[in-house]
């Protein structure tokens, strides 16, 4: 349905003394005429009941604008009337006719406010009307001294649940209040009689898209307890966190309580390294020092201020309140994909195999072949694979599918129209449910379970993306310092790579010669080889020509690529677009903070980028000595060893898609790549290590080296290393064994005996 006339009814006297607020009625645009005129007619009535409310006013009605309808206010002022106008069709989002203009933002319901009441009792009155006053939605109150005879009526809040955990010793004592408002679980497994603690999981109306739900902990650590209370308390914060965490690892965590670590000795950094958590209060929260503490794991949602103590309390409040954005639309990535079907190839191949390129080859010069081949592959390449677009919100999970985000607004919407409890919403959403589930199921065994054994890093960053982990951002980011943006980043990565040959002699742009050897020209073979050993997983370059067309009709186009490069050759001339390229800096280093140190220049061609200068040396020194054994030529014969352009031995066997670097297994060079292998996976098992090593080297007889490695790693032998046997017990005493007679001793240490 669209969303097509808004009707404007407002008083024509004068509007003076009105609070106005702006409101919508919206009528529906239905094929069916009786629909639109019986809506109109509805419409009409609800103006003439608000009409009748204010019978001293006079009405009309004004056309299509937004519906102020106003209230007489005690005090006197001036309000302005807000227009609305809909130029174009807007989609309706639900079926209510009376709907709010502005929406009320996520950073509005998440104000948490913590203190230490010191008896609650004769507070209560000042505690409420510091939550009205900041519109506290969870109020968390430690040392309250509520024991089980204070009935809850004597500490209720209007407008809020409260929940207890009394003390039946002197002190002590937490209790949190929430607004009655927000849906609500108490996390009875949670709890445990060490420890003074309430965890509560809620879920408010509006949250942000990464936020699923919210847990609540108020914790209260007395200053009487010791190390031995500080591990249980450890131990309680991270069996709760890993256990709701595993259910819902997007959920916001909020811990606060006063944990008198000045007493107990208790350190946050033991709290916040284990649970992935931060600490906030940064400021007094009693005069001698920092008591109270506010834990959560998004740091960057929240702004955590001071207020002034609570009568006799000498603690100061703690009030945290989200931070308040910029309005900003979100960042929505758009990735570009083209229809790769079968049936869209067959159709491509079948009109590249009748087209005729007389109109290239009879061209002239080699710029206006150049231009017509890219624009008629360019053409074909639209028409047969066209492109489509992917918009993927930073907050998307990599398993979410088009189809899926389609299944979910459908499930929104019935949601809005019919309410929980109808059969269309029940529909959606098991629907829902059952694609996430078979998503996920689907991304885990074809993105996740292939890299495990192959890829150890890839394989702990798809783990992190898919457990929403993963919130670094781009690397660039640690570059920009005063750069502005990163058009003006790019600038200076660019100058850095032009920089490297600034010690190369210039090209004379004197006029070609006339006549150019044989030897530089190519046959339609040659030039047929090399389009068919093209790898069709790399990207495309700037001509947007997809690498699996140049390889799998290489036939048709070897003689037009043939002739544009004689061309070339015969006038000087390259055109511009093959002059250009798409460079991607690859860091050293993890974070990168420096250009000139930390990017490595990356060679072109199929050898395996990222050999550092350093290294070269290294390599190519490890390779002559291993050319002088036995076992090279061997090597050489099985593995098909050829120098890459750099001088490096490179594996061009039946290895398909890389060719990687070459290494005698009996230098000491190698030994040391093997060990840094076996360290950068965390001393992994020999599997592991032998497939780190092979991301960029190829060594024969490998397993023997792991297994080398494995066996003489100090800190595997600290963890595989097995205790020693109990040494044998000794004999017993012969005096337990012997028999005595009654009364054998007798007396205070007199001993009879049998002489006569």
């Amino acid at each position: 349905m669209i969303l097509q006339n808004v009707w404007t009814f407002m008083p024509t006297q004068d509007l003076q003394g009105l609070r106005l607020t702006p409101v919508t009625w919206s009528i529906y645009s239905h094929r069916d005429p009786t629909t639109r005129i019986a809506l109109i007619c509805h419409h009409l009535r609800l103006f003439t009941k608000f009409a009748t409310s204010y019978p001293t006013w006079n009405w009309s009605l004004t056309g299509i604008r937004l519906l102020c309808l106003g209230t007489p206010s005690t005090t006197p002022r001036t309000s302005s009337i807000a227009i609305c106008e809909f130029d174009k069709p807007t989609r309706a989002v639900n079926y209510n006719v009376l709907r709010k203009v502005k929406h009320q933002k996520y950073y509005d319901i998440l104000v948490i406010l913590s203190t230490n009441a010191r008896a609650l009792t004769n507070k209560v009155d000042e505690i409420q009307q510091i939550a009205a006053l900041n519109s506290v939605v969870a109020n968390f109150i430690t040392e309250t001294w509520l024991s089980p005879n204070v009935p809850d009526s004597c500490v209720a809040i209007p407008g809020y649940n409260l929940f207890c955990k009394d003390t039946i010793t002197t002190g002590g004592g937490v209790c949190i209040y929430l607004d009655h408002k927000v849906p609500w679980k108490l996390l009875e497994s949670c709890k445990q009689e060490e420890v003074e603690s309430i965890w509560i999981s809620m879920r408010p109306h509006s949250l942000p898209r990464q936020i699923t739900s919210v847990v609540l902990g108020a914790i209260y650590h007395s200053t009487s307890n010791r190390e031995p209370e500080n591990v249980i308390l450890r131990q309680h914060i991270q069996r709760n966190l890993d256990m709701l965490l595993s259910d819902q690892p997007n959920a916001l965590v909020l811990i606060t309580g006063d944990l008198n670590h000045h007493t107990t000795g208790l350190k946050s950094k033991d709290i916040s390294q284990a649970n992935h958590l931060k600490q906030l209060v940064n400021f007094k929260t009693r005069d001698s020092g920092t008591l109270d503490w506010f834990f959560t794991n998004r740091p960057k949602l929240f702004s955590v201020s001071q207020l002034p103590k609570i009568a006799s309390s000498d603690h100061y409040t703690i009030l945290a309140r989200p931070i308040i954005t910029s309005e900003h639309k979100p960042i929505i990535k758009k990735i570009e994909s083209r229809d790769m079907r079968d049936s869209a190839w067959r159709a491509l191949g079948c009109w590249m195999t009748e087209r005729d390129w007389h109109s290239v080859l009879n061209t002239e010069s080699c710029e206006d072949k150049f231009r017509l081949l890219m624009m008629e592959l360019t053409s074909a390449v639209n028409s047969f694979l066209p492109r489509k677009i992917v918009k993927k919100h930073p907050t998307d999970r990599p398993w979410i599918s088009k189809k899926l985000k389609s299944w979910i607004r459908k499930r929104q919407s019935a949601f809005l129209r019919h309410g929980k409890d109808s059969e269309n919403y029940k529909f959606w959403r098991n629907k829902v449910q059952g694609e996430v589930k078979k998503a996920k199921n689907y991304y885990c065994h074809n993105k996740v379970a292939q890299v495990e054994s192959t890829n150890f890093s890839k394989w702990w960053r798809q783990v992190k993306s898919l457990t929403g982990q993963d919130i670094q951002q781009e690397w660039y980011h640690q570059f920009l310092g005063d750069t502005m943006n990163t058009k003006l980043l790019a600038d200076k990565i660019n100058d850095f790579f032009v920089s490297l040959t600034d010690h190369f002699t210039p090209l004379t742009r004197d006029s070609p010669p006339s006549l150019v050897q044989e030897e530089l020209f190519v046959s339609n073979e040659e030039v047929f080889r090399s389009l068919s050993s093209l790898n069709v997983a790399k990207a495309v370059g700037p001509d947007n020509i997809p690498n699996k067309l140049l390889k799998d009709l290489a036939h048709e186009l070897a003689p037009v690529i043939r002739n544009i490069y004689s061309q070339s050759l015969k006038e000087g001339y390259i055109p511009s677009l093959l002059k250009s390229s798409i460079v991607t800096p690859i860091p050293k280093v993890n974070p990168p903070r420096e250009i000139k140190g930390d990017i490595a220049h990356v060679h072109s061609g199929k050898s395996h980028g990222g050999i550092h200068m350093q290294e070269m040396s290294w390599i190519k020194q490890a390779q002559s000595q291993g050319a002088k054994t036995v076992k090279f030529s061997r090597d050489q014969e099985q593995l098909n060893l050829q120098l890459n352009t750099a001088g490096v031995l490179e594996c061009r066997g039946h290895i398909q898609g890389e060719y990687l670097i070459y290494l005698p297994d009996s230098n000491s060079f190698t030994v040391e790549i093997v060990q840094q292998a076996h360290e950068k996976t965390l001393h992994g098992v020999v599997s592991m290590t032998m497939a780190k090593v092979r991301e960029r080297f190829w060594l024969p007889r490998l397993r023997r080296l792991a297994k080398r490695a494995v066996k003489h790693c100090f800190e595997c032998k600290r963890f595989q290393a097995q205790p020693l046997h109990d040494p044998p017990p000794g004999d017993l005493p012969k005096s337990p064994t012997e028999g005595s007679t009654p009364f054998d001793v007798i007396g205070g240490g007199l001993r009879r005996t049998n002489q006569v």
